[in-house]
């Protein structure tokens, strides 16, 4: 029996290296599909708090009722689906570096990163802007 941490010594044929390809690709897109969630998630917290405070333009408190309640819950959101989505790709991509250590750098993990640091901005601003 192999051992998981250690890549396999067996030399794949082409169809393994394509099969293993196309999962590479997969993970890739997915990874992608929730980082296009989380995005969709962060920006309707935040424009849902930014416009509730320019229209109502009174001191709202730190009621978690409120639009900034809300938009914070949903940048929150995002940025938890972020966190799950990213530990999962991680582990894929462990999984098939095992099979293959030849896998292209993950492209959709640097945006996967850029993305939670705006996002963090995003809640930063949300809850410490009074």
């Amino acid at each position: 029996m192999e051992s998981l941490t250690e890549p396999s010594s067996i030399v794949p044929d082409v169809s393994t290296k394509l099969a293993i390809g196309r999962t590479h690709a997969a993970n890739e897109r997915t990874l992608m599909a929730w980082v296009r969630t989380a995005i969709s998630l962060i920006t309707f917290g935040f424009t849902t708090y930014k416009f509730f405070e320019l229209e109502v333009r009174a001191p709202q408190g730190t009621s978690w009722l409120g639009p900034r309640g809300f938009g914070t819950a949903m940048i929150l959101i995002g940025l938890v689906a972020l966190a799950f989505a990213t530990v999962s790709h991680r582990h894929a991509e462990v999984s098939l570096r095992h099979q293959n250590a030849k896998l292209p750098v993950s492209l959709a993990m640097l945006v996967t990163v850029l993305v939670a640091i705006l996002g963090l901005f995003g809640l930063v601003m949300a809850v410490f802007n009074r």
